[in-house]
Protein backbone atom coordinates (compact mmCIF):
# COMPACT_ATOMS: atom_id res chain seq x y z
CA UNK A 1 0.00 0.00 0.00
CA UNK A 2 3.04 2.27 -0.34
CA UNK A 3 1.68 4.05 -3.41
CA UNK A 4 -1.65 4.64 -1.67
CA UNK A 5 -0.03 6.08 1.48
CA UNK A 6 2.06 8.51 -0.55
CA UNK A 7 -0.94 9.36 -2.71
CA UNK A 8 -3.26 9.99 0.21
CA UNK A 9 -0.90 12.37 1.96
CA UNK A 10 0.05 14.10 -1.28
CA UNK A 11 -3.53 14.45 -2.45
CA UNK A 12 -4.69 15.95 0.86
CA UNK A 13 -1.80 18.41 0.91
CA UNK A 14 -2.35 19.34 -2.72
CA UNK A 15 -6.07 19.83 -2.24
CA UNK A 16 -5.52 21.86 0.93
CA UNK A 17 -3.17 24.18 -0.92
CA UNK A 18 -4.81 24.16 -4.31
CA UNK A 19 -8.59 23.98 -3.91
CA UNK A 20 -8.87 27.12 -5.98
CA UNK A 21 -6.65 25.62 -8.66
CA UNK A 22 -8.84 22.51 -8.85
CA UNK A 23 -12.00 24.57 -9.20
CA UNK A 24 -10.34 26.74 -11.82
CA UNK A 25 -9.63 23.58 -13.82
CA UNK A 26 -13.26 22.53 -13.40
CA UNK A 27 -14.46 25.99 -14.47
CA UNK A 28 -12.12 25.92 -17.44
CA UNK A 29 -13.47 22.52 -18.56
CA UNK A 30 -17.05 23.76 -18.31
CA UNK A 31 -16.22 27.00 -20.12
CA UNK A 32 -14.44 25.18 -22.96
CA UNK A 33 -17.45 22.93 -23.50
CA UNK A 34 -20.44 25.18 -22.91
CA UNK A 35 -19.32 28.75 -23.58
CA UNK A 36 -16.32 28.87 -25.86
CA UNK A 37 -17.12 28.81 -29.56
CA UNK A 38 -13.90 27.84 -31.30
CA UNK A 39 -14.10 26.26 -34.73
CA UNK A 40 -12.05 23.14 -35.26
CA UNK A 41 -9.12 23.83 -37.56
CA UNK A 42 -6.97 21.20 -39.22
CA UNK A 43 -3.43 21.23 -37.91
CA UNK A 44 -0.63 21.59 -40.42
CA UNK A 45 0.56 18.11 -39.44
CA UNK A 46 -1.02 15.48 -37.17
CA UNK A 47 0.32 15.61 -33.64
CA UNK A 48 -0.95 12.26 -32.37
CA UNK A 49 -1.25 8.71 -33.65
CA UNK A 50 -2.05 5.12 -32.78
CA UNK A 51 -0.98 2.01 -34.68
CA UNK A 52 -3.27 -0.99 -34.80
CA UNK A 53 -0.90 -3.95 -34.79
CA UNK A 54 -3.94 -6.25 -34.73
CA UNK A 55 -7.70 -5.90 -34.57
CA UNK A 56 -8.03 -9.26 -32.86
CA UNK A 57 -9.00 -9.49 -29.21
CA UNK A 58 -9.12 -12.35 -26.74
CA UNK A 59 -12.12 -10.92 -24.87
CA UNK A 60 -15.73 -10.01 -25.65
CA UNK A 61 -16.19 -6.96 -23.45
CA UNK A 62 -19.76 -5.76 -23.09
CA UNK A 63 -18.96 -2.16 -24.07
CA UNK A 64 -16.62 -2.86 -27.00
CA UNK A 65 -18.40 -5.53 -29.09
CA UNK A 66 -15.20 -5.95 -31.08
CA UNK A 67 -16.39 -9.33 -32.36
CA UNK A 68 -19.16 -7.54 -34.29
CA UNK A 69 -16.63 -5.90 -36.59
CA UNK A 70 -16.95 -6.98 -40.21
CA UNK A 71 -13.22 -6.76 -40.86
CA UNK A 72 -11.23 -10.00 -40.90
CA UNK A 73 -8.74 -10.47 -38.08
CA UNK A 74 -5.28 -9.48 -39.18
CA UNK A 75 -1.80 -8.53 -38.00
CA UNK A 76 0.45 -5.74 -39.18
CA UNK A 77 3.41 -6.77 -41.34
CA UNK A 78 6.85 -5.64 -40.17
CA UNK A 79 7.52 -3.76 -43.42
CA UNK A 80 4.26 -1.83 -43.07
CA UNK A 81 5.07 -1.08 -39.42
CA UNK A 82 8.50 0.24 -40.39
CA UNK A 83 7.01 2.40 -43.12
CA UNK A 84 4.48 3.81 -40.65
CA UNK A 85 7.21 4.71 -38.15
CA UNK A 86 9.26 6.43 -40.85
CA UNK A 87 6.22 8.43 -41.94
CA UNK A 88 5.35 9.41 -38.36
CA UNK A 89 8.91 10.54 -37.70
CA UNK A 90 8.65 12.61 -40.86
CA UNK A 91 5.77 14.65 -39.38
CA UNK A 92 7.42 14.98 -35.97
CA UNK A 93 5.62 12.20 -34.07
CA UNK A 94 8.05 10.23 -31.90
CA UNK A 95 5.76 8.25 -29.60
CA UNK A 96 2.77 6.05 -30.29
CA UNK A 97 0.45 3.49 -28.73
CA UNK A 98 0.19 0.06 -30.37
CA UNK A 99 -3.57 -0.42 -30.40
CA UNK A 100 -6.92 0.77 -31.64
CA UNK A 101 -9.67 -1.87 -31.39
CA UNK A 102 -7.53 -4.96 -30.69
CA UNK A 103 -5.42 -6.39 -27.88
CA UNK A 104 -1.72 -5.63 -28.29
CA UNK A 105 -0.46 -8.97 -26.97
CA UNK A 106 -2.54 -10.93 -29.48
CA UNK A 107 0.21 -10.13 -31.99
CA UNK A 108 2.81 -12.86 -31.55
CA UNK A 109 5.36 -10.81 -33.50
CA UNK A 110 5.28 -7.93 -31.04
CA UNK A 111 8.98 -8.48 -30.28
CA UNK A 112 9.91 -7.99 -33.95
CA UNK A 113 7.91 -4.76 -34.07
CA UNK A 114 9.62 -3.47 -30.94
CA UNK A 115 13.01 -4.21 -32.49
CA UNK A 116 12.05 -1.96 -35.39
CA UNK A 117 10.91 0.76 -32.98
CA UNK A 118 14.23 0.48 -31.10
CA UNK A 119 16.14 0.81 -34.36
CA UNK A 120 14.47 4.17 -34.99
CA UNK A 121 14.69 5.23 -31.32
CA UNK A 122 10.91 5.47 -31.42
CA UNK A 123 8.94 5.39 -28.16
CA UNK A 124 5.96 3.06 -27.95
CA UNK A 125 3.52 2.41 -25.14
CA UNK A 126 1.22 -0.52 -24.56
CA UNK A 127 -2.45 -0.64 -23.73
CA UNK A 128 -3.65 -4.09 -22.66
CA UNK A 129 -6.47 -5.91 -20.92
CA UNK A 130 -3.85 -7.41 -18.58
CA UNK A 131 -4.50 -11.04 -19.48
CA UNK A 132 -0.89 -11.81 -20.49
CA UNK A 133 1.41 -11.61 -17.44
CA UNK A 134 4.13 -13.80 -18.93
CA UNK A 135 4.28 -11.69 -22.10
CA UNK A 136 4.77 -8.53 -20.03
CA UNK A 137 7.75 -10.10 -18.29
CA UNK A 138 9.24 -11.34 -21.58
CA UNK A 139 8.88 -7.94 -23.23
CA UNK A 140 10.47 -6.15 -20.28
CA UNK A 141 13.51 -8.45 -20.26
CA UNK A 142 14.18 -7.82 -23.94
CA UNK A 143 12.87 -4.26 -24.27
CA UNK A 144 13.16 -2.55 -20.86
CA UNK A 145 12.73 0.87 -22.49
CA UNK A 146 9.08 0.03 -23.20
CA UNK A 147 8.25 1.61 -19.89
CA UNK A 148 4.63 2.77 -20.05
CA UNK A 149 1.64 0.45 -19.76
CA UNK A 150 -2.04 1.19 -19.51
CA UNK A 151 -4.22 -1.55 -18.03
CA UNK A 152 -7.96 -1.62 -18.67
CA UNK A 153 -9.54 -2.88 -15.44
CA UNK A 154 -13.24 -2.31 -14.92
CA UNK A 155 -13.84 -4.28 -11.75
CA UNK A 156 -12.32 -4.53 -8.29
CA UNK A 157 -13.71 -8.02 -7.72
CA UNK A 158 -13.60 -11.19 -9.76
CA UNK A 159 -17.37 -11.13 -10.25
CA UNK A 160 -17.65 -7.56 -11.54
CA UNK A 161 -14.49 -7.76 -13.66
CA UNK A 162 -15.45 -10.98 -15.41
CA UNK A 163 -19.04 -9.82 -15.97
CA UNK A 164 -17.74 -6.82 -17.92
CA UNK A 165 -14.57 -8.25 -19.48
CA UNK A 166 -16.25 -11.39 -20.77
CA UNK A 167 -13.75 -14.19 -21.34
CA UNK A 168 -11.16 -12.64 -19.05
CA UNK A 169 -9.82 -14.06 -15.80
CA UNK A 170 -9.40 -11.75 -12.85
CA UNK A 171 -6.46 -13.86 -11.65
CA UNK A 172 -4.55 -12.90 -14.81
CA UNK A 173 -5.08 -9.22 -14.00
CA UNK A 174 -3.62 -9.70 -10.52
CA UNK A 175 -0.68 -11.69 -11.94
CA UNK A 176 0.02 -8.95 -14.49
CA UNK A 177 -0.01 -6.32 -11.76
CA UNK A 178 2.35 -8.42 -9.67
CA UNK A 179 4.78 -8.78 -12.57
CA UNK A 180 5.05 -5.00 -12.86
CA UNK A 181 5.23 -4.63 -9.07
CA UNK A 182 8.16 -7.07 -8.92
CA UNK A 183 9.96 -5.29 -11.75
CA UNK A 184 9.55 -1.91 -10.06
CA UNK A 185 10.66 -3.19 -6.66
CA UNK A 186 14.08 -4.09 -8.00
CA UNK A 187 16.79 -1.55 -8.66
CA UNK A 188 16.90 -1.23 -12.41
CA UNK A 189 17.70 1.42 -14.99
CA UNK A 190 14.13 1.28 -16.25
CA UNK A 191 10.91 1.15 -14.27
CA UNK A 192 7.46 0.62 -15.68
CA UNK A 193 5.03 3.50 -15.37
CA UNK A 194 1.53 2.11 -15.00
CA UNK A 195 -1.88 3.69 -15.31
CA UNK A 196 -5.26 2.00 -14.94
CA UNK A 197 -8.33 2.94 -16.95
CA UNK A 198 -11.70 1.97 -15.54
CA UNK A 199 -15.10 2.56 -17.09
CA UNK A 200 -17.82 3.48 -14.62
CA UNK A 201 -20.97 1.41 -14.85
CA UNK A 202 -23.80 0.07 -12.72
CA UNK A 203 -21.66 -3.05 -12.24
CA UNK A 204 -18.80 -1.32 -10.43
CA UNK A 205 -19.98 2.06 -9.10
CA UNK A 206 -20.49 0.63 -5.60
CA UNK A 207 -16.96 -0.78 -5.35
CA UNK A 208 -14.86 2.25 -6.27
CA UNK A 209 -13.04 2.45 -2.90
CA UNK A 210 -11.85 -1.09 -3.57
CA UNK A 211 -10.06 0.12 -6.70
CA UNK A 212 -7.87 2.34 -4.54
CA UNK A 213 -7.39 -0.31 -1.87
CA UNK A 214 -6.54 -3.15 -4.26
CA UNK A 215 -4.66 -1.35 -7.00
CA UNK A 216 -2.96 1.32 -4.89
CA UNK A 217 -0.19 -1.21 -4.34
CA UNK A 218 0.74 -1.16 -8.02
CA UNK A 219 0.48 2.44 -9.18
CA UNK A 220 -0.18 5.87 -7.78
CA UNK A 221 -3.98 5.93 -7.38
CA UNK A 222 -4.03 9.35 -9.01
CA UNK A 223 -3.10 7.34 -12.13
CA UNK A 224 -6.33 5.36 -11.84
CA UNK A 225 -8.72 7.07 -14.23
CA UNK A 226 -12.46 6.60 -13.95
CA UNK A 227 -14.08 7.28 -17.27
CA UNK A 228 -17.66 7.24 -18.42
CA UNK A 229 -18.40 4.69 -21.12
CA UNK A 230 -19.02 6.10 -24.59
CA UNK A 231 -20.88 4.89 -27.63
CA UNK A 232 -17.88 4.24 -29.89
CA UNK A 233 -18.89 0.65 -30.59
CA UNK A 234 -20.65 -1.41 -33.28
CA UNK A 235 -23.47 -1.77 -30.73
CA UNK A 236 -23.67 1.10 -28.20
CA UNK A 237 -26.67 -0.30 -26.29
CA UNK A 238 -24.56 -1.11 -23.21
CA UNK A 239 -23.71 2.56 -22.93
CA UNK A 240 -27.38 3.50 -22.71
CA UNK A 241 -28.00 0.80 -20.11
CA UNK A 242 -25.00 1.52 -17.90
CA UNK A 243 -25.26 5.32 -18.03
CA UNK A 244 -28.92 6.24 -17.45
CA UNK A 245 -28.38 10.01 -17.59
CA UNK A 246 -29.59 10.91 -21.10
CA UNK A 247 -29.12 14.66 -20.74
CA UNK A 248 -25.39 14.25 -20.12
CA UNK A 249 -24.98 12.54 -23.50
CA UNK A 250 -24.30 14.23 -26.80
CA UNK A 251 -23.39 13.17 -30.37
CA UNK A 252 -19.67 13.29 -31.04
CA UNK A 253 -20.14 15.45 -34.12
CA UNK A 254 -18.07 17.50 -34.61
CA UNK A 255 -15.21 15.30 -33.46
CA UNK A 256 -11.72 16.63 -32.79
CA UNK A 257 -9.92 13.52 -34.06
CA UNK A 258 -9.96 14.26 -37.81
CA UNK A 259 -8.35 17.63 -37.15
CA UNK A 260 -5.49 16.52 -34.89
CA UNK A 261 -4.55 12.85 -35.19
CA UNK A 262 -4.13 9.84 -37.45
CA UNK A 263 -4.73 6.17 -36.80
CA UNK A 264 -3.18 3.36 -38.82
CA UNK A 265 -4.90 0.00 -39.34
CA UNK A 266 -2.94 -3.25 -39.46
CA UNK A 267 -3.16 -3.17 -43.28
CA UNK A 268 -1.61 0.30 -43.53
CA UNK A 269 -4.84 2.21 -44.06
CA UNK A 270 -5.00 5.70 -42.57
CA UNK A 271 -8.20 6.49 -40.68
CA UNK A 272 -9.28 9.58 -38.74
CA UNK A 273 -11.01 7.61 -35.95
CA UNK A 274 -9.34 5.88 -33.00
CA UNK A 275 -11.98 3.10 -32.97
CA UNK A 276 -12.67 2.52 -36.64
CA UNK A 277 -14.01 -1.02 -36.33
CA UNK A 278 -15.02 -1.36 -39.99
CA UNK A 279 -12.72 1.18 -41.68
CA UNK A 280 -15.59 3.64 -42.17
CA UNK A 281 -13.31 6.67 -41.81
CA UNK A 282 -10.35 5.54 -43.94
CA UNK A 283 -8.89 8.38 -46.01
CA UNK A 284 -5.87 6.76 -47.62
CA UNK A 285 -3.28 3.97 -47.72
CA UNK A 286 0.20 4.62 -46.39
CA UNK A 287 1.62 2.08 -48.83
CA UNK A 288 0.38 4.14 -51.77
CA UNK A 289 0.81 7.74 -50.59
CA UNK A 290 2.78 9.62 -47.99
CA UNK A 291 1.16 10.33 -44.65
CA UNK A 292 1.33 14.08 -45.14
CA UNK A 293 -0.30 13.82 -48.59
CA UNK A 294 -3.10 11.72 -47.09
CA UNK A 295 -3.49 14.22 -44.23
CA UNK A 296 -3.88 17.05 -46.73
CA UNK A 297 -5.85 14.99 -49.25
CA UNK A 298 -9.37 15.39 -50.56
CA UNK A 299 -10.75 12.39 -48.68
CA UNK A 300 -9.51 13.68 -45.33
CA UNK A 301 -10.84 17.16 -46.05
CA UNK A 302 -14.22 15.70 -46.96
CA UNK A 303 -14.44 13.99 -43.56
CA UNK A 304 -13.58 17.27 -41.83
CA UNK A 305 -16.18 19.17 -43.84
CA UNK A 306 -18.82 16.66 -42.80
CA UNK A 307 -17.88 17.16 -39.15
CA UNK A 308 -18.10 20.93 -39.58
CA UNK A 309 -21.52 20.65 -41.19
CA UNK A 310 -20.22 21.91 -44.53
CA UNK A 311 -21.27 18.67 -46.21
CA UNK A 312 -23.89 16.08 -45.35
CA UNK A 313 -22.62 13.53 -42.82
CA UNK A 314 -22.81 10.11 -44.42
CA UNK A 315 -20.27 8.15 -42.34
CA UNK A 316 -22.24 5.41 -40.59
CA UNK A 317 -20.01 5.06 -37.53
CA UNK A 318 -19.78 8.83 -37.02
CA UNK A 319 -23.57 9.22 -37.14
CA UNK A 320 -24.01 6.61 -34.39
CA UNK A 321 -21.13 7.85 -32.21
CA UNK A 322 -22.02 9.63 -28.99
CA UNK A 323 -20.93 9.87 -25.38
CA UNK A 324 -20.92 12.02 -22.25
CA UNK A 325 -19.89 15.65 -22.28
CA UNK A 326 -16.13 15.62 -21.87
CA UNK A 327 -16.24 18.19 -19.08
CA UNK A 328 -18.62 15.91 -17.15
CA UNK A 329 -16.20 12.99 -17.52
CA UNK A 330 -13.40 15.20 -16.20
CA UNK A 331 -15.50 16.42 -13.27
CA UNK A 332 -16.59 12.92 -12.23
CA UNK A 333 -13.01 11.59 -12.21
CA UNK A 334 -11.80 14.56 -10.13
CA UNK A 335 -14.79 14.19 -7.80
CA UNK A 336 -14.03 10.50 -7.21
CA UNK A 337 -10.42 11.21 -6.29
CA UNK A 338 -11.30 14.14 -4.05
CA UNK A 339 -14.07 12.17 -2.37
CA UNK A 340 -11.74 9.29 -1.60
CA UNK A 341 -8.96 11.58 -0.36
CA UNK A 342 -11.25 13.38 2.09
CA UNK A 343 -13.87 10.79 2.96
CA UNK A 344 -12.34 7.33 2.53
CA UNK A 345 -14.43 5.89 5.36
CA UNK A 346 -17.91 6.54 4.01
CA UNK A 347 -18.08 2.98 2.72
CA UNK A 348 -18.53 1.54 -0.74
CA UNK A 349 -22.30 2.09 -0.83
CA UNK A 350 -22.08 5.67 0.42
CA UNK A 351 -19.36 6.35 -2.12
CA UNK A 352 -21.47 5.07 -5.00
CA UNK A 353 -24.52 7.01 -3.79
CA UNK A 354 -22.55 10.28 -3.74
CA UNK A 355 -21.53 9.80 -7.36
CA UNK A 356 -25.03 8.85 -8.48
CA UNK A 357 -26.57 11.83 -6.67
CA UNK A 358 -24.14 14.21 -8.37
CA UNK A 359 -24.88 12.69 -11.77
CA UNK A 360 -28.62 12.98 -11.15
CA UNK A 361 -28.31 16.68 -10.28
CA UNK A 362 -26.17 17.35 -13.32
CA UNK A 363 -28.60 15.44 -15.53
CA UNK A 364 -31.52 17.51 -14.22
CA UNK A 365 -29.64 20.76 -14.81
CA UNK A 366 -28.82 19.76 -18.37
CA UNK A 367 -32.43 18.70 -18.99
CA UNK A 368 -33.27 22.38 -18.63
CA UNK A 369 -30.07 23.51 -20.38
CA UNK A 370 -29.26 25.39 -17.17
CA UNK A 371 -25.47 25.72 -17.33
CA UNK A 372 -25.50 28.02 -14.31
CA UNK A 373 -27.20 25.33 -12.23
CA UNK A 374 -24.79 22.74 -13.58
CA UNK A 375 -21.88 24.90 -12.44
CA UNK A 376 -23.48 25.50 -9.05
CA UNK A 377 -24.13 21.80 -8.42
CA UNK A 378 -20.54 20.93 -9.24
CA UNK A 379 -19.10 23.61 -6.96
CA UNK A 380 -21.44 22.59 -4.13
CA UNK A 381 -20.47 18.93 -4.47
CA UNK A 382 -16.74 19.70 -4.16
CA UNK A 383 -17.36 22.17 -1.34
CA UNK A 384 -19.20 19.53 0.71
CA UNK A 385 -16.32 17.07 0.60
CA UNK A 386 -13.50 19.59 0.96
Amino acid sequence: MLYYSIYSARRLLRNANNKKTLMKRVDCALYEEFHKTTQLIKLKEPTGALIEITNGCNLSCVMCNTKMSKRPIGFIKPQIFENVLQQLIGVGIKSVGLHTVGETFMNNKLGSLLEIANHYNFNVWISTNAQFPSRIEQIYKKFPSVAYYRFSIDGATKKSYESIRSGGKYENVVDSLEVIHEINNKKRNYRISLSIDSILSSSNIYEIPMFFEKYGKYCFPENIYFGIVNGISPDPSYFRESFPFPNLIKPYIPCHMPFKSVYITYGGKVTLCCRDFDEDVVVGDIQENSLIDIWNGLQADKVRKMHLGQEKMDIRSCKSCYGPYRSISFVINEYIHSLYAYKPNIGAHGFGENIIQLLEKLDLAMANKDIGKLHENIHNAFARIN
